[in-house]
């Protein structure tokens, strides 16, 4: 087939299926690539009219997302012939079930499909299965199946078989996989071109951490989410001693009740060498973990830190605004500590952090003096964002 042209129509116009109807009887339709059908709520109607549209041959990307389809609107979309050139296909925020994507799993039109969007509906282990014994979907790239109902089965059934050979970005959070789970998927042997994982909010424990830490095939990881889960000081400690996570440039570990031991532990270890954004929020690192970050050799790399509601003080961010190795931060945020106006003014007058951006101190302990502390810094010349939580009301002195 010859290489079509990037050709989108708008269909603002359209605002029921009749009229969608209509559009295919004009011929609208006719040569689009792309096709954004989202927020319609238009029900399972919409899909029997596209999957019998022969003008839906040249579309590469088609969004059905919010639109209150069934698992029966998803079988006629998996049995149309007319979908054999889609790449992208976006089914999320439906009322899609296993049947939905057992369907699509065996559907012999969408061998071509790069991208599958299925999150927040209600898919289980069964349709978990039967995408990875499918035969036809093994050209996906990235999975999105964040917000259902996999559970510890699921999570095994999806890396059962093998069509997800060639994954590359898969975002399950929310899914209740457990330690069972995320062990079960570090046991596969066929995701080695991961890059992406998206595991946050899942039950997960240091065994499972530390399954996926020994998990060999995750070396090209370098977008990991584990936030929400409760790794802990064990699971802080598993991933610093990873032999295998060396590739991580964000890591995700907002909520995961890890205190000043566990991000000593990661402080001192290559897993953060080429990390550019770290997330901690709400952890409790408090002022030695703050210092024990700010003091390693393995942050340089680091642009974006996020470190709100941690219990951090005057003194974690004297040891950060002397450290030697955060000169690349751009991003940093401190909201919800218990900073006064001597960490402020640190920040204010460090030569450290040259290139930062965007400072977020809400939510602490300043006065009035941290903001002239910062209208008169003679370093921090590239922030374009600054919020220190002050008061416009010149009869409060105190920070909210």
């Amino acid at each position: 087939m010859a290489k079509l042209k990037n050709y989108v129509v708008s269909l603002d116009d359209v605002s029921t299926v009749e009229e969608l109807k209509a559009a295919l009887r004009e011929r609208r339709l006719v040569g689009v690539t792309q096709l954004t059908l989202n927020g319609r709520n238009w029900g399972d109607a919409v899909a029997h009219s596209l999957a019998r549209s022969p003008h839906m041959a040249t579309v590469r990307v088609l969004d059905l997302s919010e639109n209150q389809l069934t698992d029966d609107a998803v079988i006629v979309l998996a049995q149309s012939p007319h979908l054999s050139q889609l790449r992208t296909l976006r089914l999320q925020r439906n009322q899609i079930g296993d049947a939905g994507l057992i369907a699509l799993a065996q559907s012999p039109y969408l061998s071509n499909l790069n991208e599958l969007e299925l999150y927040q509906n209600a898919i289980g282990a069964a349709g978990a299965q039967a995408l990875s014994n499918s035969t036809s979907l093994t050209q996906l790239t990235k999975l999105r199946l964040y917000r259902n109902q996999l559970g510890a089965a699921g999570g095994a059934a999806l890396v059962e078989g093998q069509a997800l050979v060639n994954l590359q970005l898969l975002d399950i959070d929310h899914n209740d996989l457990g330690d069972a789970g995320i062990s079960a998927l570090a046991a596969a042997q066929h995701l080695t071109q991961l890059t992406s994982l998206n595991l946050s909010n899942n039950n997960i424990g240091p065994a499972g951490v530390k399954a996926l830490a020994e998990d060999e095939q995750l070396g090209n990881v370098t977008h990991l989410d584990l936030s929400d889960n409760d790794v802990g000081f064990a699971g802080a400690k598993a991933l610093a001693e990873s032999p295998y996570l060396r590739s991580i440039v964000t890591l995700n570990l907002a909520s995961t009740n890890i205190d000043a031991a566990g991000i000593s532990a990661l402080a001192n270890s290559p897993v953060l060498a080429n990390t550019e954004r770290l997330d901690l929020r709400s952890n409790a690192i408090g002022d030695a973990g703050l210092s024990a970050l700010a003091q390693s050799s393995h942050v340089t790399n680091l642009k974006a830190l996020l470190l709100n509601d941690n219990a951090i003080g005057d003194a974690g961010v004297q040891a950060l605004t002397t450290s030697t190795s955060l000169g690349n931060l751009a991003v940093l945020y401190l909201a919800d500590n218990a900073i006064g106006d001597v960490g402020a003014t640190s920040l204010a007058n460090t030569t450290n952090l040259g290139q930062l951006q965007e400072l977020d101190l809400w939510g602490n302990q300043l006065t009035r003096s941290s903001q002239e502390a910062f209208s008169q810094s003679p370093a921090l010349n590239n922030l374009v964002l600054l919020d220190l939580g002050i008061s416009d009301d010149e009869d409060e002195d105190d920070i909210f």
